[in-house]
């Protein structure tokens, strides 16, 4: 069933006698990313990308690919829950409209108490995110305070990925970095991570088809021998 999409795909491929290629959702996310954040000259280096959404929360390293044009390894990310799950767990909770993702950045936003502490749990390059989670619905259950639990969870969640950045400059050297995927475009995380790298522009942080079709469209170009194109 998760191969129908490529099964038509060949299928067109064949009746059209026109190229197919395939690539994956990560890369898809990664090409985004460095098209909106104007990096797309990152193509042709090596260089660290983050996918943070609801079904995913990991750490690349990406290389150039003779084939593929780019090629990702993942080596480091979460062990339990996503971060966008745990927005979205939380958000549901407090009686959000899922995705829960703008409400609940709208709601940190407009916060101006103390933000609650939180001790992150990273090793390496890999975390645990269920206890913001936990944390949080703790909290919510003894304030009720919308604009309190939601600061909680995006602060959390921004501090984690700081660490994990951190921590991976350390372990493997530094380099460019790119975040992306929908929890990477709420304003709140970008402020304090974006020196460290490039974000790409909200509406393209959850976008893997535009990504895909710049894959596809470097793909051709090289093939038929026009070089790629920034």
């Amino acid at each position: 069933m998760l191969l129908a999409g490529k099964a038509v795909a060949s299928s067109f491929s064949k009746a059209k006698n026109v190229p197919l290629f395939s690539f994956s959702h990560q890369n898809g996310h990664i090409m985004a990313a460095l098209y909106s954040a104007g990096k797309m000259e990152l193509i042709g280096e090596k260089f660290y990308a983050f996918h943070v959404s609801g079904g995913t929360t990991e750490v690349l390293v990406v290389t150039p690919d003779e084939k593929k044009i780019i090629s990702s390894e993942n080596i480091g990310g979460t062990l339990d829950l996503n971060a966008g799950q745990v927005i979205d767990r939380v958000g549901v909770l407090m009686g959000l409209k899922f995705p829960c993702g703008k409400e609940m950045e709208a709601l940190a936003a407009a916060y101006t108490g103390k933000i609650d502490p939180y001790k992150v749990s990273v090793k390496d390059i890999y975390c645990n995110l269920s206890g913001i989670e936990n944390i949080a619905v703790k909290l919510y259950s003894q304030s009720s305070d919308k604009n309190r639990v939601a600061a909680f969870v995006i602060n959390s969640i921004k501090k984690t990925l700081e660490k994990i950045t951190e921590n991976l400059f350390a372990n493997y050297g530094r380099l460019p970095v790119i975040y992306a995927g929908g929890v990477m475009s709420c304003s709140l995380i970008k402020k304090d991570l974006s020196k460290y790298g490039d974000f790409s522009m909200p509406e393209f942080s959850s976008d893997n088809a535009s990504g895909c079709a710049l894959l596809t469209r470097h793909c051709l170009m090289k093939k038929e021998g026009r070089g790629l194109c920034n």
